[in-house]
């Protein structure tokens, strides 16, 4: 079994810093990073504008392998679902603070806070003001922020993020269809949400756990960026004893 893991909205898999090559320590399984087109290995790539598009990226780029669990934050997750529903060889499917159009757009991103962000995107030249910035929203662990604050700023500065791809990821997840439920009856579906989320409401994953029947995780203080404020709690819901047991949650 391998791991698949997609960020979400203008991050790369560089976002990820060493927490790959920990979950395959902890997991016993391969863990590999696949950036979505126009962002990090992939920025020479357009972001397609249509869901079945990208979903064809994503299957040619594992076409290797036999059996792939997903791990995806935000559009991450949204970008996972439609890929579980046309692909068998999809076996779960981890959801971190994702949305859908099930919910209003109110709640799908704070149009305050994603205002912000694109303020940061066009108009801070500075990579670690704006790095700084942009973790001021995703993040709800100062601690953890201080100490990615240079790895964010370096990657910023070695891919820039082109204000473009960032509009078409945004029109993607807007126009992105609700995978019927059926289609996913071969998925083991986990959803994993931030109660104290700035840019995307946590009834989001209620509602989509709700409406797929999956699994429901809650994290009582974690911010947008769950894999960075609480990575022990992110790879303690992976473990496959994790599926057998309760809800659990901690503190970041």
């Amino acid at each position: 079994m391998t791991w698949v893991w997609l960020r979400g909205l203008a991050r790369e898999s560089g976002h990820w810093g060493g927490l790959p090559r920990r979950a395959e320590e902890a997991l016993g399984e391969r863990v590999i990073t696949i950036d979505l087109p126009g962002f990090g290995r992939n920025a020479d790539k357009n972001c397609p504008i249509d869901m079945r598009e990208m979903v064809s990226f994503l299957i040619a780029q594992t076409q290797h392998l036999t059996s792939i669990n997903i791990l995806a934050v935000s559009l991450g997750g949204l970008v996972a679902l439609n890929w579980a529903g046309a692909d068998s060889r999809v076996a779960s499917v981890t959801a971190v603070n994702s949305s859908s159009r099930l919910n209003r757009f109110h709640q799908r991103i704070q149009p305050q806070k994603v205002w912000q962000l694109m303020r940061f995107f066009i108009g801070d030249k500075n990579e670690d003001h704006r790095e700084e910035k942009i973790l001021s929203i995703v993040s709800n662990c100062e601690m953890k922020s201080k100490q990615v604050l240079s790895l964010w700023s370096e990657i910023a500065r070695r891919r820039p993020i082109h204000i473009k791809q960032v509009l078409r990821q945004l029109y993607l997840a807007a126009r992105a269809p609700v995978v019927n439920p059926e289609l996913l009856q071969h998925c083991r579906l986990t959803f994993l949400a931030s109660n104290c989320d700035k840019l995307v409401s946590p009834v989001c994953s209620h509602t989509l756990a709700s409406y797929y029947q999956g699994r429901l995780l809650v994290h009582p203080t974690a911010g947008h960026d769950l894999p960075l404020d609480d990575p022990e709690w992110l790879l303690g819901q992976l473990q496959p004893k994790a599926f057998l047991s309760s809800p659990s949650s901690a503190d970041c």
